[in-house]
């Protein structure tokens, strides 16, 4: 079985997340190991299958208690879980940071949940936050080129 780490992760908005659809898989693969959960997002009319997410956006809120913090990319909040799983960063992590997470989604609706995979402070590289709805624009146009 595929590790979730060999998977693509495909730049999203959080508003994206709000209204993907779970993909129904046979569950189990060769071995008896289960598959990784697929998921069907639309973004900006192109429909393409992901299994781990790219996000990035301003952290609002942390919950050390319970795990998970909170992070908004201006068309959206998203549930990170599991951010403080991630070696190193989950120390200095706080409010008001502009950060990337590679996850696993685990939820759509109202607030999406995703599983952090991997977790990295981008507040110190100029230009990251502007240039982001122009990334994930760029990897809209190159899978919708795929067909």
């Amino acid at each position: 079985m595929a590790s979730i780490l060999d998977y693509p992760a495909r730049k999203v908005f959080v508003k994206d997340l709000t209204k993907c659809v779970r993909l129904q898989t046979q569950g189990i693969e060769n071995g008896g190991k289960k598959k990784q959960k697929e998921w069907k997002i639309e973004c900006n009319g192109v429909e393409f299958i992901a299994t781990v997410v790219w996000l990035q956006g301003l952290v609002t809120e942390i919950n050390k208690e319970e795990g998970f913090m909170i992070l908004d990319d201006s068309t959206g909040r998203v549930k990170v879980a599991g951010y403080n799983n991630i070696p190193f960063i989950s120390l200095s992590l706080a409010t008001g940071q502009y950060v990337m997470v590679i996850a696993s989604v685990s939820r759509c609706g109202d607030l999406p949940v995703v599983n952090a995979l991997k977790l990295q402070s981008l507040t110190q590289v100029e230009n990251a936050e502007r240039s982001w709805s122009l990334e994930v624009m760029d990897q809209i146009l190159h899978l919708s080129a795929l067909g």
